[in-house]
């Protein structure tokens, strides 16, 4: 799977894809973002980190940071949201992309804060369980106040005797992760449908069964797995359709009635239309993560199943996604060759 821990300028210089204009690279708004959260200018943070994320979709280190925005501004659904979409970034990060430091750095960082949303929201029954494991990966010397938040809760859950709750569905998820890998796919399988059986709208345990089938080479049942994603996620599919909708800059202005009238109601609508599936791509992005993996998965059941024009639609939308993927851009780029030597003996194979 094609994704990365983003978040250095040496990534994106040694990628292959340059934007046409500053203002389109992910770096230009993370860089805005930075100066305002150090202003403590959480929203106009979160705006700019926003407009980073739809630039690049697998950008980590926004994500992480826009979860932080969130907090400050007392959005704690969505700082969880994002939490839970950096830890799913970071564990399709292959391993000889982050030293031991740095993961084990960004699991203290997401998990204490995917905690704190939870207890500021009024749930610490689920915010002392991320706690505990932030706790675990933490730097006694340098991560005291984790620590301390964590004994805290755990103090003041004991006063009022909370008891912690967990969810099954999360240790059945656990369990067909580290079953899958120990290699162990029809086991893993078997245990993602029993979870999709208890909530068939989880689209995470929904797009790691394709990867699981894809190992087995069921290359049809993957694709039918990777269809179901991408229909949940069709609103963000057809965002990401509209053009312009991956570099209209919202902190401009979000209001409908400022749009120029020299090209009359016609391009007012266009517009309107665009704003509106910026706005979609930037609220949604663990849908727009989930497509991106469903497309990239059902690209590779295209491929074993030698059907190379459908592999490269759903390559085609992977890319738009994240176009600094060079390793993606790569696979879309051997698709695109394998298609047109096929389709080239194929025209030879009938003119003789």
């Amino acid at each position: 799977m094609p994704t990365r821990s983003r978040g250095e300028e040496d990534y994106y210089r040694r990628s292959r894809y340059k934007p046409t204009r500053i203002e389109d690279s992910p770096m230009f708004w993370k860089e805005r973002a930075d100066k305002h959260y150090q202003h403590q200018e959480w929203q106009a943070a979160a705006d700019a980190y926003t407009e980073s994320i739809k630039r690049d979709g697998a950008f980590l280190t926004c994500v992480s940071n826009r979860a932080a925005c969130f907090i400050h501004l007392f959005e704690y659904k969505r700082a969880i949201e994002d939490c839970t979409l950096a830890l799913t970034m970071l564990s399709n990060t292959p391993a000889s992309e982050l030293t031991q430091e740095r993961y084990r750095y960004l699991m203290m960082k997401l998990h204490a804060r995917r905690g704190a949303a939870y207890c500021w929201g009024h749930c610490c029954e689920k915010g002392v369980e991320d706690l505990r494991i932030a706790s675990a990966y933490c730097n006694p010397e340098d991560d005291g106040d984790v620590l301390a938040d964590y004994q805290l809760v755990e103090s003041y859950m004991k006063e009022r005797g909370l008891l912690e709750t967990k969810d099954p569905l999360e240790e059945k998820l656990r369990e067909a992760s580290t079953l899958y890998y120990n290699g162990r796919y029809a086991e893993s399988a078997a245990v993602y449908r029993d979870v999709l059986e208890a909530n068939p709208y989880d689209v995470k345990a929904r797009n790691n069964l394709s990867a699981v089938l894809l190992q087995q080479g069921l290359f049809r049942e993957a694709l039918e797995e990777t269809s179901r994603v991408v229909s949940f996620c069709q609103e963000v599919a057809d965002a990401l359709s509209c053009a312009g909708a991956l570099s209209t800059n919202l902190l401009d202005s979000d209001d409908d009635d400022d749009v120029g009238s020299a090209g009359g109601e016609h391009a007012d609508e266009m517009v309107r239309q665009r704003k509106a599936a910026a706005r979609k791509v930037g609220e949604r992005s663990g849908h727009v993560y989930a497509l991106l993996k469903a497309c990239v998965r059902g690209a590779a059941a295209h491929c074993g199943l030698k059907d190379y024009r459908k592999a490269l639609q759903l390559l085609e939308q992977a890319v738009r996604i994240t176009p600094y993927d060079d390793d993606l851009q790569d696979d879309y780029n051997r698709v695109a060759e394998k298609l047109r030597m096929e389709t080239l003996i194929a025209a030879s194979t009938a003119g003789s």
